[in-house]
């Protein structure tokens, strides 16, 4: 079987070729046949072949890799936008090799043309499929089975990063999962579908809870401003905590009064940290205590910091409100007071007479007696006589003589003097955990119908064993590859590893396979290579939220010793 899988291998190699050189040559086995040349016919010639032997072939290896080969030249159709005839042809076989009845959506194809359709015909498939297999893979007994399952989910999950999100919206249509009645629904909901499946610890509702993880935190917001290397948050409990003075995370953590953690529905690990405010000189430019949340899930570590903010930003000044109130009655009263009505008191005068006489002048209506100005004091009552009159005068008078000597007697007894009342400061709360445990009743995590799904952790080994298992977790699918570069005539491996660099061919090649990174500073997946130069100060790498891939190249490594030789050796065999 061994040549007839080199033969295919052969074969799957060339399926790329025709698009890259328009006018290559094919021959005939047989000597006297013509020679074919051409894209169309050679491209042609090639999946023909590809398609009878994924149908036909006797050996399974030889069929699988026949499938592998035919989706390689979709893939490039699809981005090469041909729209070749045979390719409904190869959907077709990949199809009916999935055990999925994809009339309906060969029909759909057949009615389009344009390529968007295309790429909505791959995803009702993917969709097809999972949802005809899904029954009997859930509780089958044998492992690739699901996950197989589990591998048609991570496909549908690379498609739906690369669609836009307009098009993830859109009705799929299919009647195969659960409800016979709501056969048209947007392509996440049936992802949803699969995650609250029954055993939604199992492999494939974990794999499905994943994928909904992974596109609420990264579709639309990959790549971060860190680049495309961070996936998730680099800040762990130690980070900014007073209370911590190793730089690494450890037992000393948990000692801290300002950090707690807990665990949400059995699936999320929460850490709450309070970070005191900086001590400043100038208390008006004093900081606030910050809370961070640290989250821990299925598809990574985010980190979150907030504050509690009660009244204005620390940049506003405390009397700024009182100074714009006072503007503003300021501005109320010139706008409803002309010049006119301002009444001008000189020393000596009295306001009251004043302001009593501009009445009666203003508003004749508000006089007692016409010919008796409001300043001028009235005539006693017919039935009060001058004596009657004059013993009131006396009695007012002395009442208030009395309470003027009372008044001058509690000014000069201490007892009785009180100070002037001030508005109470800021309460400073010296609680370590205080604001974490306001912003834990605020989001309603204390309430009774919660307190069941969300459990406070023990600080022990076994938590710190498991958060640094945690971080240390590659959240995507990760690969290391090697290139190298052979010149002519060279063939054992020692002059092919001692080259220093390669030729413009070659090194436009490394170029297309992903961007530099700096080994010093990357942080993303390294692939075995060193940050202290050993293994080279640079490397191509590429990136997307769900996978990973650094290049081992071997011109890139320095090859100036015997052991930068060693060392290169070692390395390009770990990739293998």
């Amino acid at each position: 079987m061994a040549p007839r899988l080199e033969a295919h291998t052969i074969l799957g190699s060339l399926v790329c070729f025709p698009n890259l050189y328009q006018e290559i040559s094919l021959l005939q086995p047989i000597a006297e046949a013509e020679i074919i040349t051409g894209t169309a016919d050679v491209k042609c010639y090639l999946i023909n072949i590809l398609l009878k032997n994924a149908a036909d072939e006797p050996s399974e290896a030889s069929r699988c890799l026949a499938l592998c080969c035919l989706g390689l030249w979709l893939c490039e159709e699809l981005v090469q936008c041909t729209n070749h005839p045979q390719v409904k042809d190869v959907i077709n076989v990949l199809g009916v090799t999935l055990k999925v009845l994809i009339l309906k959506c060969l029909g759909l194809y057949e009615r389009s043309n344009g390529l968007p359709s295309q790429i909505f015909l791959i995803m009702e498939i993917l969709v097809a499929t999972i949802a005809f297999l899904l029954p009997s893979a859930e509780f089958s007994s044998v492992e690739n089975d699901k996950k197989f399952i589990v591998s048609l989910l991570l496909c549908l999950l690379d498609w739906c990063v690369a669609l836009p999100v307009k098009m993830l919206l859109e009705p799929v249509l299919n009647s195969s999962l659960e409800d016979q009645h709501s056969s048209k629904a947007p392509l996440l909901d049936y992802i949803y579908r699969v995650k609250r499946r029954r055993r939604s610890l199992e492999l494939i509702p974990l794999t499905a809870r994943m994928i909904m993880a992974h596109l609420v935190n990264n579709l639309g917001h990959y790549p971060l401003n860190g680049g495309p290397a961070v996936l998730h948050s680099l800040i762990s409990e130690n980070h900014n905590n007073s209370y911590v003075e190793s730089s690494e995370l450890s037992s000393e953590v948990f000692r801290s009064p300002n950090l707690q953690l807990f665990v949400f529905n059995d699936s999320t690990l929460i850490s709450y940290l309070q970070i005191p405010s900086e001590k400043l000189v100038d208390e008006s430019a004093r900081t606030f205590s910050e809370v961070r949340v640290i989250v821990r899930d299925i598809s990574g570590k985010y980190s979150w910091d907030g504050r509690l903010l009660n009244g204005p930003l620390t940049f506003c000044h405390p009397n700024q409100n009182e100074r714009e109130f006072t503007d503003v009655l300021h501005n109320h009263k010139q706008n409803f007071e002309s010049p006119a009505d301002s009444i001008q008191i000189y020393e000596g005068e009295d306001a009251l007479d004043e302001l009593l006489e501009r009445i009666g002048n203003s508003s004749p209506e508000c006089l007692l007696r016409p010919q008796l100005k409001l300043s001028e004091p009235s005539p006693s009552p017919c039935v009060m006589s001058c004596d009657q009159e004059n013993d009131i005068l006396e009695a007012i008078m002395q009442q208030s003589c009395i309470e003027n000597e009372y008044v001058h007697g509690c000014n000069l007894n201490l007892n009785m003097k009180v100070e002037s009342q001030k508005a109470p400061k800021p309460a400073q709360s010296q609680a370590p955990f205080h604001l974490c445990r306001l912003l834990l009743n605020d989001l309603g995590m204390n309430s009774w119908d919660k307190r069941k799904n969300f459990h406070l952790l023990k600080k022990n080994s076994k938590l710190l064993r498991e958060l640094k298992n945690l971080d240390s977790r590659q959240c995507r699918e990760t690969h290391k590859i090697a290139v190298f570069y052979i010149a002519e005539g060279q063939e054992d491996k020692y002059s092919i590893l001692s080259n220093p660099k390669g030729s413009r061919a070659y090194e436009d090649f490394v170029a297309g396979l992903g961007w530099e990174v700096d080994l010093s500073t990357h942080c993303g997946f390294m692939g075995g290579l060193q940050r202290n130069g050993s293994t080279g100060q640079t490397a191509p790498y590429y990136a997307t939220s769900t996978v990973e891939v650094i290049f081992h190249v071997s011109t890139r490594m320095p090859s100036d010793s015997d052991d930068s030789l060693t060392k290169k050796v070692i390395a390009q065999r770990k990739v293998k």
